[in-house]
């Protein structure tokens, strides 16, 4: 079991830094007023502020290292997450990567951040900014997947026969 979180682990650093550089493009993509709105991990972090007392302490390069910090840490705890459950579904990685990128997209952007106040649900957005997130929350999934991929071909690392083995 720790080898699966282990690899979890690895999986969600490669996730979040595939999400981070499909954000990077969405955000060169997205007109000039929408940019901002794309930004919700800083909503999230002057939340956090707010919620723990210290609003407008964080320097600009503290902000911008807490926003990266935070998004690292949470991808990160994901995979974990993923890396432990994957080998419980009888998928491919292939499959159950981006089903779980989904799944962190539905629970995240369309559940806990607009929950909070960070953000507007998917279902009050312009159709770009929407479709966005689900895209960079793909591309974490394709990207864990290919971590537990290239583990189970050297070390066995699912032992079940799949249905979906791609």
């Amino acid at each position: 079991m720790m080898k699966q979180i282990g690899m979890g682990l690895l999986a969600g650093v490669a996730g979040t830094a595939a999400l981070t550089a499909v954000v990077q493009l969405e955000k060169r993509a997205l007109p000039w007023g929408q940019k901002h709105n794309a930004l919700f991990p800083h909503k999230v972090v002057k939340k956090a502020e707010n919620f723990f007392g210290i609003q407008g302490r964080l320097s600009g390069n503290a902000e911008t290292a807490a926003i990266q910090g935070s998004n690292f840490a949470y991808g990160t705890l994901m995979g974990a997450l993923y890396g432990w459950s994957a080998p419980k579904l009888n998928v491919s990685p292939w499959v159950s990567g981006p089903l779980f990128g989904l799944a962190l997209w539905a629970i995240g952007l369309s559940g806990w951040v607009p929950g909070i106040g960070a953000e507007r649900p998917p279902w009050k957005k312009a159709p770009m900014q929407a479709a966005m997130p689900i895209l960079s929350h793909l591309a974490f999934g394709l990207a864990a997947a290919a971590v537990l991929q290239s583990y189970e071909k050297k070390q066995g690392f699912f032992k079940k026969r799949r249905l979906l083995s791609v």
